[in-house]
């Protein structure tokens, strides 16, 4: 009878990547996120996703005030999981972060904005909802549509909604809204 070899897998936590930063294996300028244990390379922006953060970092600054958003942050959900999502909108100004990243709890809304990584973003939702990120946008920039996932548990987000045009999506914990129209800077 043969037996196949199965390569083993080394999942990194947080702190290794913090090793790794701080003896330059990792520069602090790359553009890496850590899911699940496993380091991300992440492609290049594109013109189309530079210009939609930007433009939701605007929206969402005028609701929220400046020291509360961030962009292309990173957010600690886990020992294994340090993603950067394109915006976060964190409970505390950005100065209470001067020690330590936000975690998902600390966390009003995270946006990611997807044009060529969907695949990944779609499957980050679950790490969003497990760190206790209460509400996750996935903006699709070839799809035009923005999915919006609320209600975190273990198990997921409880509510999963995909929207499209001129539908107005609340802001959390505001009385404001923005259409998805607005967020995809049609």
């Amino acid at each position: 009878m043969n037996t196949v070899d199965t390569p083993h897998r080394r999942r990194f936590s947080v702190d290794d990547l913090n090793q790794m930063v701080e003896v330059g294996l990792v520069g602090e300028d790359e553009s890496v996120e850590l899911i699940d244990g496993e380091l991300l390379v992440m492609a290049p922006e594109s013109p189309i996703h530079s210009s939609t953060v930007t433009d939701g970092r605007l929206l969402l600054c005028a609701a929220y005030g400046p020291s509360h958003v961030r962009e292309q942050h990173p957010i600690h959900l886990d020992v294994y999981s340090l993603p950067e999502p394109g915006l976060a909108v964190t409970v505390q100004p950005n100065k209470a972060f001067r020690t330590r990243h936000p975690t998902g709890t600390d966390c009003v809304l995270v946006i990611e904005v997807s044009r060529t990584s969907r695949y990944v973003d779609r499957k980050k939702a679950a790490h969003y909802a497990w760190g206790g990120v209460p509400e996750y946008w996935l903006v699709d920039t070839v799809n035009q549509t923005v999915t919006v996932h609320r209600e975190p548990s273990p198990k997921g987000y409880g509510f999963i909604g995909v929207f499209r045009d001129d539908h107005a999506l609340g802001l959390p914990n505001t009385e404001e809204s923005v259409t998805v129209d607005g967020l995809l800077s049609k």
